[in-house]
């Protein structure tokens, strides 16, 4: 009987675990260099943003601007802790910003943290991977969701 109940024990927890994002993903943070060729790839234009962000905790930065219109920035920052100071900065701004119908999604776990918002009509996106980030700017929902939802899985955010 106590054997049973070790055995039900343990696989209880390997179906709790298995079932949260915080120990089935692993999320490898990118590199300047490999944002740029992704997005290249997805026959977006980028251009360095390295001027623009060449004060305090960043390191590099890069905008990527698709076809249809929506725009992507990539950080690089000294620190995770800095890393996790700015996201939380950009997640406080685009709910400052939320306007009418609102839904937000947020998930924190040890490496990165992530946080989506669909808001007037427009859908934003922020994610932190160790010390990088990751924005979308605000951008259409309908027209634009889908397609800023498959380069992320392309990119591994």
């Amino acid at each position: 009987m106590k054997k049973s109940k070790i055995i039900l024990a343990v696989f209880l927890a390997a179906v709790m675990c298995l079932g949260t994002a915080g120990c089935s993903i692993r999320k490898t943070a990118l590199t300047q260099d490999g944002f740029r060729k992704a997005a290249e790839e997805e026959g977006m234009t980028v251009v360095s943003a390295d001027d623009l962000y060449s004060d305090g905790i960043f390191t590099a930065a890069s905008y990527a601007t698709a076809k249809n219109g929506w725009r992507v920035l990539f950080l690089s920052v000294d620190s995770v802790a800095d890393a996790e100071s700015y996201f939380d900065e950009l997640v406080r701004f685009l709910e400052s910003k939320a306007t009418g119908i609102s839904n937000w999604q947020k998930t924190n776990m040890i490496t990165w943290s992530s946080y989506s918002q669909n808001s007037g009509g427009n859908y934003s996106f922020v994610e932190r991977v160790r010390d990088t980030i990751l924005y979308i700017e605000p951008a259409p929902s309908d027209s634009c969701k889908a397609e800023i939802k498959a380069f992320l899985k392309k990119i591994g955010y």
